[in-house]
């Protein structure tokens, strides 16, 4: 059985409960997803499906990518070169995004079958994942909530400056560990990575 959909945020908005209270909710469009390809134990080792989300102009691709998305059908080769380049022109559009999904096995799928957000009918919480926002290059202020240092006593310039991480080797005090410690908050980029949302109650369909 296939449990994912391929989507994308469309933005953010709110919506009222029954009691008049407000909560913030998050727009995605999910689906509908194409199976342009199934994979099974035999053949490849393990189960997945490949299924595909969005539209771009066919000019934009790869003949590979073509050739890998259009059916070839049992013709000959030089039957199969001809049928595939008038295909080709006849394609005005290719799936945006190709990924591939976890798949039991159990249940028969086949390419071309279409998934859409039906299929999590019943369901009341999911899990989204997907890319987080780019902030770029951050301070420790910002990117860990440092306080930063005090502005009086002839500080000048370094109120978001982080203070010293590890002990110093120079002080008698302070000789060890002589490193940094681990887990210690520095400056960095802060980066779009993949991030999950676990159990996300579903509003409205």
């Amino acid at each position: 059985m296939v449990t994912r959909l391929l989507g994308r945020k469309l933005g953010m908005t709110q919506i009222y409960n029954e009691k008049g209270q407000c909560f913030p909710v998050t727009v995605i469009e999910a689906g509908p997803c194409t199976v342009t390809q199934v994979k099974t134990k035999d053949n490849d080792g393990y189960a997945a499906v490949q299924i595909s989300f969005g539209t771009r102009r066919s000019k934009n691709i790869s003949r590979a990518e073509m050739g890998h998305l259009i059916t070839k059908g049992d013709l000959k080769a030089d039957e199969r070169k001809k049928a595939f380049d008038r295909q080709l022109k006849e394609t005005k559009s290719a799936p945006e995004i190709l990924r591939e999904v976890p798949w039991d096995g159990k249940e028969e799928v086949k390419v071309g079958a279409k998934f859409d957000v039906g299929m999590f009918d019943g369901y009341k919480k999911v899990d989204v994942i997907g890319t987080s926002k780019g902030r770029g290059f951050m301070g420790v202020v910002r990117r860990w909530g440092f306080h930063g240092l005090p502005a009086t006593h002839g500080q000048s310039d370094r109120e978001r400056a982080p203070a010293p991480w590890a002990a110093s080797t120079r002080s008698r005090r302070a000789s060890t560990p002589a490193r940094r410690w681990p887990a210690t908050g520095a400056s960095s980029r802060s980066p779009a990575a993949t991030s999950t949302s676990s159990r996300s109650r579903r509003t409205r369909t």
